[in-house]
């Protein structure tokens, strides 16, 4: 599987101070100033309702950082495909919730910090049994257009193109045209991102499969054309800089606010409010107490019956995140707020050359993975860079080392840091591909070089030939 390559940029503020940017006539600190903002329709990342306002996830910190630099957020409701294309023609100046690939990357500017990390699922008809992408041969895919999750690097029609399978690709506007299509037939599966599909797949006769793929890093694009760029990129930056380094920020409760969308609630029985009132009035001791014992057990029942579920649920649950994330090739892993591991998938035994039993509850994050000099970090260091990707050194059981690329994002319980996750990619093959073109470079120059000498030695020798004669 081909990995994805993130180009690290100086931001802009590296380049110009802030004492510049706030003389730029461009921008004014008295005045609101209006700033255009493309979204489209991805619960509960980002939706509208049906009085007209905006929420989710992105308008919450979008519209903190507009409150801190005195903006006005114009929304233009221009869906996935035409908001991108008003983004590429500079009649908007921002478009939220847009995943970061190079190719892209060529058409717009992208702020440098990562907002969020999602991938994609696979949906069927209820029935259907999905469990690798073998299975998707002859079926018919609904994508959406322009999505990184069909068109990207690692989307679904590479990769179909990469296991030689024979597919139908069906685009539409939206996700929730996806689905729909399943239902109309028009479609035996969908390609969704997850949130997506865990919050709306509820409204659809599908089925979610296990198949996963493609991590996909969801940044703030902006026009690649706009005056404004260079300024809207380094406040986006700076704000979000400091709002992932703050565990009480709005990035984090606006996550876990958003989140709790697409969790069912869970019903616990309580005792009828008829009973206080109706042993009042009795006024028979007696009864009551038989009442109470009554609807005491009864409730102790519901409670115990309630808890067999959720801890039966819970099971399941963690059994179906084991199972799909030991089917990813890349290493999964979870730690305490120490560096503990706590939870490592089966890619361990290929990366480090250890199982999972041999390094859970055993080993720290530091003990298996170096910066990329080779030496030590520090857990700190890796709770620095959330959601950003780090080249690091592997270290296998028997002391050799590979590279890899390391995300990770801070595991927030109760407003408080209690941990990591995260993915490790093995890239060692791609960066040995380099180091050996860095060479070949280094000898056609050298050859070069070379050349040049003995075409210079053979003019100078031809010329003392011609002043002998």
């Amino acid at each position: 599987m081909k990995t994805i390559f993130l180009i690290v940029v100086f931001f802009f503020s590296l380049i110009l101070p802030p004492t510049v940017l706030a003389s730029s006539p461009q921008v004014s600190n008295t005045a609101s100033r209006n700033i255009r903002v493309a979204i489209y329709n991805n619960p509960p990342k980002i939706s509208t309702d049906s009085e007209g306002n905006v929420k989710g996830f992105w308008p919450d910190i979008l519209e903190y950082i507009a409150e801190k630099e005195n903006w006005n957020i114009v929304y233009e409701n221009a869906g996935w495909d035409e908001g991108l294309e008003k983004l590429r023609r500079d009649q908007v100046d921002i478009m939220v919730d847009v995943g970061y690939f190079p190719e892209r990357a060529e058409i717009f500017e992208f702020a440098n910090e990562t907002a969020f990390i999602n991938w994609a699922s696979v949906y069927s008809r209820p029935g259907m049994l999905l469990s690798s992408f073998t299975d998707l041969e002859g079926l018919r895919i609904a994508v959406m257009k322009e999505d990184i999750h069909s068109i990207g690097p690692l989307g679904i029609r590479n990769l179909i193109k990469n296991f030689d399978i024979k597919a139908t690709f069906v685009e539409f506007d939206s996700y929730e045209e996806n689905l729909q299509a399943i239902e109309d037939n028009i479609a035996d599966v969908a390609v969704v991102n997850r949130l997506f599909g865990t919050f709306s797949e509820k409204d659809y006769n599908v089925s979610r499969s296990s198949i996963v793929f493609n991590p996909v890093e969801l940044k703030f694009a902006l026009s690649k054309n706009s005056d404004m760029t260079p300024y809207l990129k380094e406040a986006l930056d700076r704000h979000m800089l400091e709002l992932k380094a703050d565990s009480n920020s709005i990035y984090y409760t606006s996550i876990l606010e958003n989140l709790e969308k697409i969790v069912e609630p869970v019903e616990v029985e309580v005792e009828p409010g008829w009973i206080r009132p109706f042993a009042l009035i009795s006024g028979l001791i007696l009864t009551l107490g038989i009442v109470y014992v009554v609807v005491a057990r009864r409730y102790n029942l519901v409670l115990t019956r309630n808890v067999e579920d959720k801890t039966k649920q819970l099971l399941k649950s963690e059994t179906r995140f084991k199972h799909l994330t030991d089917l990813l090739p890349q290493v999964v892993f979870e730690t305490d707020d120490s560096g503990l591991i706590k939870y490592i998938n089966k890619s361990s035994e290929s990366l480090f050359g250890q199982k999972p039993e041999e390094i859970t509850n055993i080993l720290t994050i530091c003990k298996l993975i170096h910066d990329e000099a080779g030496n030590k970090i520090n857990y700190l260091h890796l709770l620095s860079h959330p959601d950003k990707a780090l080249e690091m050194l592997a270290i296998r059981k028997d002391g050799s080392k590979l590279a890899v690329m390391v995300y990770v994002s801070p595991i927030i319980e109760e407003n408080s840091i209690k941990g990591i996750r995260g993915i490790i990619i093995d890239i060692h093959e791609n960066k040995d591909i380099r180091t050996q073109l860095a060479n070949k470079v280094k000898e056609l120059e050298k050859a070069i070089d070379t050349m040049v000498e003995r075409e210079i030695s053979m003019a100078e020798l031809k010329e003392e030939i011609k002043k002998g004669q």
